[in-house]
């Protein structure tokens, strides 16, 4: 027989193993095929590209789910390769070399990869339509269009045959360690038997504590700094901790159970049992938490802060409607612009300017020897008071002569200055003496064409400023408070399109770039509401569509782990039977086992994952409303997870009892 029967036969012989590592293979790429196809739409990339909070939103998304795919793809390769053990011991006996399943193992991998590439493209090909479809339509960005683009399909297959790649080497790394005789002893170990100490227990509980602790304690504002400061080491010692909790829980609830004779000998069958779970199943315990922990933790931080946004906005923005007049754009005159505004459905409160000119700049960082060029609209102190402006600074308002207060604009950060640097400007040479405050709430709802920042001084000083200033070069941002904003829309669509044609026939130059004919630079915070509504929904569908996929994950991993160790436990439940245990009393001893199995990931990812949520929600000041509706998906996974039980235990010990019986 040569060695390429040899190889077909044993592929034939083993199908339903290779069928199983195809399917899950081909999922995998399948689904980071419509994730890239989305993300890299060019259509759709036009929404990324100008909000960061959505463009963070599908980057996250790729990004977990392609950690995952790394990590689901590597275990199935193993429990695969472990479940053809007795295999590889019976291709010893023939006299296979190790160079023979190098070359065994090559072969099937490269079978297995190139079909599982081209069957995920190919389905993926078809269903990332309908996802697109779907997706666009219920998140309401209906004006945009599906196409199929070259690069989703070049970086998905440089991806998984990466992936491939290293699972293979692994594969290669970890037979080279093995030796081959030893496959043919693995069938007939039997278990270590565990030290029942429960000081280990302690620890992990501990571990545990300390993570969630240190959130509690140390986790303030500014919270961007104080989470990288102790976000990761809280997240290692939760890991650690829960790790060490699964694998010592069994020995140490033995522990416990012996101190009661009585107790212990009436239940000795299932205290074992739970024993041997644990420590036979930590690792796939574990990593089913970590997916539970991840499914209810960001599910409930994409709906929490998602809701919180569109919740929160009328207080983010003081005005409901704002329009920048400066160079040849936006020149509206008054009626026209008052006719507009007046002729919609809801009454028109308020109606104030902030009068600016616009400015070349540099600013020089003493600190870092660093000179940084903005562009930036410089007002007075008085101006911007006058537009009730001054609630958003935090700390006592009063730029003195030569001193300037910087206010990033349209989500821009201020750059890496500090109070001693200067800030030139170079309409008539003066140069400011930078001062910096804490910005409560930045102006993001302020566009000026090509300027980032806001540069508040005094009334003096921006007289001097302005005195030799182009006409042009002078602006004012006009804003509109209304009775009921939600009601503007119509007066938006009016205004925007008055813009529109005013700016039309208009080209300039401002800077080192040119305007694009017909920027309107304007905000309206019902337009903003929609946008987030819009973010919301995607967002929400893309959380639930991971989460669904973790979940049948995790639910694969469990009947693997259960598929693979069948045969052991047939052998087990066997000798019971020999013994005299009857037929009831091990069916519910399996009951038991796969409850653990099943339900104990629920707990051991649940209390982490809310834990955080909760911590967050609390220093966040998110109301009560929050915790309850992120509690709601724990009962549903509880739900799905009870009935996924119920359909494998039946299966799972029809196939045991069938074999003891025989």
């Amino acid at each position: 027989m040569t060695f390429r029967n040899v190889v077909f036969k044993n592929f034939r012989h083993d199908l339903r193993r290779f069928l199983s590592l195809f399917i899950s293979n081909s999922a995998m790429v399948m689904i980071l095929f419509i994730l890239l196809d989305l993300v890299f739409n060019s259509e759709f990339r036009v929404y990324l590209e100008k909000d960061r909070s959505l463009n963070a939103i599908t980057s996250i998304t790729v990004f977990v789910f392609l950690i995952f795919s790394i990590i689901f793809i590597s275990y199935s390769q193993v429990y695969f390769y472990k479940n053809r053990s007795k295999d590889f011991s019976i291709f010893i006996t023939l006299g296979m070399r190790k160079r023979d399943f190098y070359k065994l193992i090559s072969l099937e991998s490269l079978f297995v990869s190139i079909t599982s590439l081209i069957t995920g493209l190919l389905f993926g090909s078809v269903f990332t339509r309908l996802f697109f479809i779907f997706a666009m339509k219920i998140s309401k960005f209906n004006k945009i269009n599906h196409h199929y683009n070259r690069i989703s399909y070049i970086i998905t297959s440089l991806i998984f045959l990466s992936i491939f790649l290293v699972v293979l080497i692994i594969s290669f790394i970890i037979l080279e360690r093995l030796e081959l005789t030893e496959l043919t002893k693995n069938s007939k170990k039997g278990d270590n038997i565990p030290v029942n100490s429960i000081t280990f227990l302690l620890f992990g509980g501990l571990f545990l504590i300390s993570s969630i602790l240190l959130i509690i304690l140390k986790v303030k504002e500014p919270f961007e700094k104080t989470l990288k400061d102790y976000l990761l080491l809280s997240i290692i010692l939760c890991l650690v901790g829960l790790y060490i909790i699964i694998a010592e829980l069994g020995s140490g609830l033995l522990r416990l159970y012996r101190n009661n004779t009585e107790r212990y000998y009436s239940n000795i069958l299932f205290i074992n049992e739970i024993r041997c779970t644990f420590k036979r199943n930590k690792k796939i315990i574990f990593s089913c938490s970590i997916l539970v922990a991840i499914i209810l933790f960001g599910v409930g931080v994409f709906y929490s802060f998602s809701r919180a946004s569109i919740e929160g906005i009328e207080e983010m923005y003081p005005y409901h409607v704002a329009y920048t007049e400066v160079l040849d754009i936006n020149r509206l005159s008054k009626n026209e612009m008052l006719d507009i505004t007046k002729s919609g459905t809801t009454k028109l409160l308020e109606n104030k300017a902030l009068e600016f000119s616009i400015a070349y700049t540099n600013i020089t960082s003493y600190a870092h020897g660093k000179e940084e060029k903005v562009n930036i609209a410089l007002t007075s102190e008085k101006n911007f008071n006058q537009c009730g402006f001054d609630s958003f600074i935090n700390e006592d308002f009063h730029p003195k002569k030569g001193y300037g207060y910087l206010i990033p604009i349209e989500n821009y950060r201020l750059p890496n200055i500090m109070p001693e640097d200067v800030i030139k400007v170079f309409n008539d040479r003066t140069s400011f003496n930078f001062k910096y405050t804490k910005i409560s709430n930045p102006l993001y709802f302020i566009t000026v064409p090509n300027c980032t920042l806001l540069l508040i001084v005094s009334e003096e000083d921006y007289e001097d400023v302005i005195k030799n200033a182009s006409p042009n070069h002078m602006g004012r941002i006009n804003m509109f408070r209304f009775h009921h904003w939600k009601d503007t829309e119509e007066v938006v669509d009016s205004l925007e399109l008055a813009l529109k044609n005013n700016n039309s026939n208009t080209v300039n130059h401002w800077g080192d770039s040119q305007e694009s004919n017909g920027e309107s630079y304007m905000f309206s915070t019902i337009k903003e509401f929609n946008t987030r509504k819009q973010n919301g929904v995607l967002s929400n569908f893309l959380a639930g569509f991971i989460s669904s996929l973790f979940f049948i994950a995790s639910s694969m991993m469990i009947y693997l782990k259960l598929y693979t160790e069948m045969e052991d436990e047939r052998i087990k439940y066997n000798k019971l039977h020999r013994i005299g245990v009857k037929e009831e009393e091990f069916i519910k001893l399996i009951y038991k086992k796969l409850s653990l199995i099943f339900f104990s990931p629920l707990i051991f990812g649940g209390i982490p994952a809310y834990a955080y949520l909760f911590i967050m929600f609390n220093k966040l000041d998110f109301p009560r409303e929050f915790y309850f509706n992120s509690s709601y998906l724990f009962i549903a996974y509880v739900i799905f997870q009870l009935l996924y039980y119920l359909i494998v235990r039946k299966r799972y010990v029809r196939n045991i009892i069938s074999v003891v019986k025989q």
